[in-house]
């Protein structure tokens, strides 16, 4: 059975996102520090999520209401961070959606970010696409990209990503983004 992608689950990912932001270093956040590739984690504290990490993906499932009965639903995350304080400053989370065969990606950005230009993803060397911002709220901007094949074998097949955001005052940052752990994310997220 595919994964469902729920639109609330995402939302509630998002996290006390801030813009602007001082000229910093930006890492992925490890969600299991400490834990080998495709080891399962077990519980979340506080919740009933199931998180397995590969290199800089995680995939994380749980079970949720949804129409009155009890889904499971998965999706697989990368968060990147503000490095010396430890603030999240982009969420992507990758998911399946009920009658599409290929994932769709949601990317959460600070409030802040000038909403006409969008997100500007590249991957490797290959032309950037633009994402449009479709919704801000207290919490942060969502951008969601559906995949088709070609951007798919650019993020299996690549080693790196860059987010480009555009600040109220014009300024231009680049969010790093890993596609290491990606594939093996994906199967893995495929077969729940």
């Amino acid at each position: 059975m595919k994964n469902t992608l729920s639109s609330l689950l995402f939302v509630a990912l998002i996290s006390g996102l801030l813009f602007p932001f001082p000229a910093m270093l930006v890492a992925q956040t490890d969600l299991s520090p400490g834990v080998g590739e495709g080891e399962l984690l077990g519980e979340r504290p506080g919740g009933d999520a199931e998180m397995e990490q590969f290199q800089d993906w995680t995939v994380r499932c749980e079970r949720v209401q949804e129409d009155g009965e009890t889904v499971r639903v998965c999706e697989m995350l990368q968060q990147v961070t503000v490095e010396e304080t430890g603030e999240t400053i982009m969420e992507v989370a990758v998911g399946f959606v009920p009658e599409r065969e290929l994932p769709v990606a949601l990317f959460t950005v600070p409030l802040g970010v000038r909403l006409q230009p969008g997100l500007l993803l590249t991957v490797d060397e290959n032309e950037p696409v633009r994402i449009a911002i479709e919704i801000c709220g207290p919490d942060g901007c969502l951008a969601s990209m559906l995949f088709d094949e070609d951007m798919l074998n650019q993020f299996m097949r690549g080693a790196a990503g860059t987010v480009r955001i555009r600040d109220t005052r014009d300024q231009s940052f680049d969010l790093p983004m890993s596609m290491m752990g990606f594939t093996a994310a994906l199967e893995r997220l495929r077969e729940q």
